[in-house]
């Protein structure tokens, strides 16, 4: 069994949460970069800070990342097309596959696919509900990008890798 390492990809915080193989939370948190400074900057620091959270006893490594996709019936998504910050998150997320498909398993999965519509207040709810006591303590003080990466996380091993 693998460790497996789940990702929320964003321009100004991208959050993380490692599972060792028995799907025990083992790492979480979230990588801020500068909202100012350049975009190839930014991408490049979120790609290299991710690898360098991730412990060397957590290799053999599953990485799920979640994919951007276009919510056309959003004012939020509209307004993130019209803004181009979905294709500046595309270059996000394919820079975090780049870095890490050449020694793991890299799977992207949309929000659609493992959360539907639901707002992250109600799937942070939900997580709450379910997760295990000592994930709770952990996760109080994180972001939404944290909490976003942990739900992927815990989707994806709930499902069960392909």
């Amino acid at each position: 069994m693998r460790s497996t390492m789940a990702i929320d990809p964003g321009l100004g915080g991208t959050g993380y949460a490692v599972f060792n193989p028995n799907g025990a939370l083992t790492g979480v948190g979230t990588i801020r970069v500068g909202r100012h400074d350049p975009l190839t900057y930014r991408i490049r620091s979120v790609s290299i800070l991710l690898r360098m959270h991730l412990p060397v006893s957590h290799v053999p490594l599953r990485v799920v990342i979640e994919c951007p996709e276009f919510m056309g019936g959003t004012a939020k998504g509209s307004a993130a097309s019209r803004g181009g910050a979905l294709v500046k998150l595309a270059h996000v997320t394919g820079a975090i596959v780049g870095g890490f498909s050449m020694a793991c398993e890299v799977d992207l999965v949309t929000p659609g696919e493992w959360k539907g519509q639901l707002p992250k207040e109600v799937m942070r709810e939900r997580l709450e509900r379910t997760m295990p006591r000592r994930d709770k303590a952990r996760m109080q003080k994180e972001s939404e990008h944290a909490w976003d990466a942990y739900g992927l996380g815990r989707w994806f091993l709930e499902r069960g890798s392909p």
